[in-house]
């Protein structure tokens, strides 16, 4: 299996390459390891984010390059499992033309200019890979067409089936007639907790009752003081756990949930870690009509989208899925099936192949 790629002795043919290690970096270059001849050279790197000291911002993402670089050679495929965090200097970038170098895009330009540096960094690359057909055709729009579609699988699908819900919210304290709408990861401005935590007061107050919000994940750009006195009038019991989750908890975390809320702001234009698990567990996604989520949720009938940041079209959502509930349909359940850890695997394999020949 795989003898193709071998083209020196033992020695390692793919190199796959992050420079961070935290949250789904790690569930990413863990699982891409278990594929034969693939050699993990990640290495942590800061990277300013300052665009207004352009020295400092060139230099820390030619840094991560030329150190993948150097542990590649001729003929070897070099996989950039971030994308994002380096086409934005892509214009002052040598590669090799002897190396077979592929990027994986987590998230498509937010504006024309970084769309026009991801082209010019397109032409150096044997391929982009992306987590959603959407993307793929917005990089066509912008004539990008040497990328593939791998979708984002769900990572803790192992351990699917293990623990039992009603089990898991005895445990947890969370009464079984209640209604667990659950917002998972870390409480980044971007993921829109504060949108909503605002729209509950505008939830109908016969499904207030029925109702509890889930917060669980990391502390960030909202802070448990915050929620809390967003929330204390609202009516709606609050379950909140910020702090840093192990996969065990998270996977707990989605079975006990009747749904997965995202009410990610339009600045988020990738796919969803949390989402990918719901799906895969047959939960509801209740999620923005926005770019990428919201084509995911609607073209593959997986739960329920609201007007992007609006706070009332959530609420009136939240609403119709409390009274109405959702159910599975072939759509939803074909989309759950490309979700699988084997699918992921799978297609790096077949595309790493193709590369080696």
């Amino acid at each position: 299996m795989c003898s193709k790629l071998i083209t020196r002795g033992d020695n390692n043919f793919i190199h796959i390459m992050d420079n961070a290690f935290k949250g789904h970096h790690l569930l990413y270059i863990n699982a891409l390891k278990r594929l034969p001849f693939v050699r993990d050279i990640s290495r942590e790197y800061t990277v300013s984010s300052n665009k207004t000291r352009l020295i400092s911002y060139i230099r820390d993402r030619k840094r991560i390059l030329n150190y993948a670089l150097s542990q590649t050679q001729s003929n070897e495929i070099l996989h950039l499992l971030f994308l994002d965090n380096l086409y934005t200097a892509s214009i002052f970038m040598h590669i090799p033309e002897k190396v077979k170098m592929i990027g994986t895009l987590h998230h498509y330009p937010n504006c024309k200019k970084k769309e026009w540096l991801l082209k010019y960094l397109s032409k150096r690359l044997k391929f982009i890979i992306v987590h959603s057909e959407y993307i793929g055709k917005q990089l066509e729009a912008i004539q990008i067409r040497n990328y593939i579609v791998i979708d984002y699988p769900a990572f803790h699908s192992s351990n699917s089936g293990l623990n039992d819900p009603a089990k898991l919210r005895e445990k947890a304290g969370i009464p079984g007639d209640k209604i667990v709408l659950s917002a998972l990861g870390g409480t980044r401005y971007d993921k829109g907790l504060d949108i909503l935590l605002d729209s509950l007061k505008y939830i109908d107050e016969d499904c207030k009752r029925k109702l509890l919000i889930n917060i669980a994940g990391k502390e960030e750009t909202f802070s448990d003081q915050f929620i809390i006195r967003k929330t204390e009038n609202c009516g709606v019991d609050i379950r909140i756990n910020l702090r840093f989750m192990s996969d065990e908890e998270f996977d707990q975390n989605i079975q006990l949930s009747d749904a997965i809320i995202l009410p990610y702001r339009n600045v988020f234009t990738g796919n969803s870690g949390p989402m990918a698990e719901g799906v895969f567990r047959n939960k509801p996604i209740i999620a923005t009509d926005f770019g990428n989520l919201g084509f995911l949720v609607n073209s593959h009938r997986l739960g329920y989208t609201f007007q992007s940041e609006n706070s009332r079209s959530l609420a009136g959502v939240i609403s119709n899925f409390i009274r109405n509930g959702w159910s599975i349909s072939n759509k939803s359940e074909t989309y759950r099936e490309k979700l699988t850890l084997q699918n992921f695997l799978e297609n790096h394999y077949n595309l790493y192949m193709k590369l080696g020949k």
